[in-house]
């Protein structure tokens, strides 16, 4: 059953750019996206999309999550799913994408390079270790998907997080929140979800389980990783 840990922030952002000003294109770069429940933002350019399959504690299990929460995917006590959208190349062909706005939120890295002005960093997941059924499919983002989980991410903290990103607005998104607080996304309403992953339950936590810029996470051991979401609609 999901679990609700307090009320959801619900913020909507009006700022004076013009909707003839808003961008029909996603910003330059590779990188990839949370995949909202209805699917990647259909826009001028096309998102690819991949999943990763989470086998999480299996005895005692307590996965966690929001309620309610936009994330695409199967979750339960001893599963999840994680489904990306994922842009692989830097710019449509025959045009070119604005840049990614300062700020204060995360993104997935995708690519050699995080776009200009991000941060690297990266999360490892500590999935079951007996009778792992870890599965993978589809463009991913950087990382290693094998019995554990590892991903990498692009981080921006050089802005206020009130001050809007201009952003396409045809569809939901999700980006990822950083130093406690959603970035606003001109025209566009804000949920704040979460999820928690009930990682093994062995008697050693992983040593290293992050490093560099990620975005905010909570129980911060090897065992269980608490990520937020910034649910855009």
């Amino acid at each position: 059953m999901a679990s609700i840990l307090g009320p959801l922030l619900v913020v909507t952002v009006f700022s004076a750019v013009s909707a003839a000003q808003l961008p029909s294109t996603w910003p330059s770069g590779t990188y990839a996206l949370p995949m909202a429940d209805t699917g990647c933002p259909n826009t001028y350019y096309y998102f690819k999309t991949g999943r990763r399959y989470h086998d999480t504690q299996d005895l005692l299990p307590n996965n966690q999550w929001s309620n309610p929460l936009h994330l695409k995917g199967i979750r339960s006590n001893t599963d999840v799913e994680q489904n990306f959208c994922v842009k692989t190349d830097f710019d449509p062909a025959g045009g070119s994408s604005p840049e990614w706005g300062p700020g204060q939120y995360c993104i997935f890295k995708k690519g050699a390079l995080c776009p200009d002005r991000f941060s690297e960093g990266w999360l490892k997941w500590d999935d079951q270790n007996l009778f792992n059924r870890n599965d993978a499919s589809g463009e991913l983002p950087e990382g290693v998907y094998d019995d554990n989980t590892k991903i990498y991410f692009c981080c921006r903290e050089d802005g206020d997080a009130g001050t809007p990103l201009t952003l396409p607005v045809d569809d939901p998104f999700f980006l990822l929140r950083k130093n406690g607080e959603c970035q606003a996304v001109d025209r566009m309403t804000m949920l704040v979800e979460w999820f928690r992953w009930d990682g093994e339950d062995d008697l050693i936590d992983l040593t290293k389980y992050r490093d560099g810029s990620v975005p905010d996470l909570q129980d911060k051991s090897g065992d269980n990783h608490k990520l937020y979401y910034c649910y855009y609609y």
